[in-house]
């Protein structure tokens, strides 16, 4: 019965699995306790301990050799960590669609679904677009790569402040600029009420522009440059979000360069700084300085 015993007790001790060495030596089945000597052939350099144990989890260590140059000829003698083995799970079905959103991929009769949603790359283009082009011409950079828009949109703008200047600066100077924060949060209050009656054209979306434009100027002037990129922030923000659909529908800004091409384009521009000027309470002041 005592060798039953010990035996009993030896097959419920640990096993370490084989453990070859490229280059080198190799261990063999062993018991936890059990040590083994580890050593490599010619021209070769252990890196590690020479004596390994086997323990309940495994070999203490996993030594390998590495040539005298400095150079390994496997994964293992680099000191990378072994690959694990690949799980195989059986699949029953695989099923895939595809819409212009996403494409559904679902494994092991609809256990697993991964959906691969496409960037939406219209959007981020959008949103490029806007903000280049807000922030050249607020910013005042001239450069032959410049989007088409952008030489359009001075053109615009800088007619009309030059023609209605006593207007916007009308309206500006009742926003108490130097009573706001460097955020310029009040800019996207003023966009949306400017926009809240449902009606969009590029005539407002110019004026827009031309209102940021005198910000910016009075904030440079007052030494305050660093509030210029908010309100580039925040004009091209509501224009690329809150007005992204209407841009999509009109050409986005290749429509703007279309739509101030033609002869009537100023009586466009001057019905849009009508509502502009009726959201500051100048309508009246402004009728008289357009007749």
């Amino acid at each position: 019965m005592e060798p039953e015993t010990c035996s009993r007790q030896i097959q419920c001790r640990a096993m370490c699995d084989p453990f070859p060495i490229p280059n080198g030596g190799r261990c063999g089945f062993a018991l936890e306790g059990q040590q083994c000597s580890v050593s490599c052939n010619r021209l070769y350099n252990l890196q590690g301990s020479s004596e390994i144990q086997c323990r309940s989890y495994g070999w203490s260590e996993q030594p390998y050799c590495i040539g005298q140059g400095g150079s390994s000829s496997s994964s293992a003698q680099t000191g990378s960590p072994a690959a694990p083995e690949l799980t195989h799970v059986q699949v029953n079905s695989i099923s895939i669609s595809s819409t212009k959103e996403q494409t559904t991929i679902s494994l092991c009769d609809g256990e697993v679904t991964v959906l691969i949603k496409p960037k939406p790359k219209g959007r981020v283009r959008l949103e490029e677009e806007t903000l280049c082009i807000i922030g050249d011409f607020y910013q005042g950079y001239r450069s032959r790569n410049q989007h088409p828009a952008s030489d359009t949109l001075s053109r615009v703008v800088e007619g009309m402040l030059h023609k209605h200047s006593v207007a916007y600066s009308g309206m500006v100077q009742r926003l108490c600029l130097e009573q706001q924060d460097d955020s310029m949060e009040f800019i996207s209050s003023v966009a949306k009420t400017l926009f809240n009656d449902g009606t969009t054209n590029w005539g407002r979306i110019a004026s827009l522009v031309a209102f940021g434009a005198v910000v910016c100027e009075q904030m440079k002037e007052a030494g305050r440059e660093q509030c210029v990129e908010n309100v580039i922030q925040h004009i091209s923000t509501y224009l690329s979000t809150d007005q992204r659909q209407w841009l999509i529908n009109n050409k986005a800004w290749g429509g703007f360069v279309e739509f101030f091409r033609e002869d009537d384009s100023e009586s466009r521009v001057r019905n849009a700084l009508m509502a502009f000027a009726g959201f500051a309470g100048l309508g009246a002041g402004l009728a008289l300085l357009m007749r």
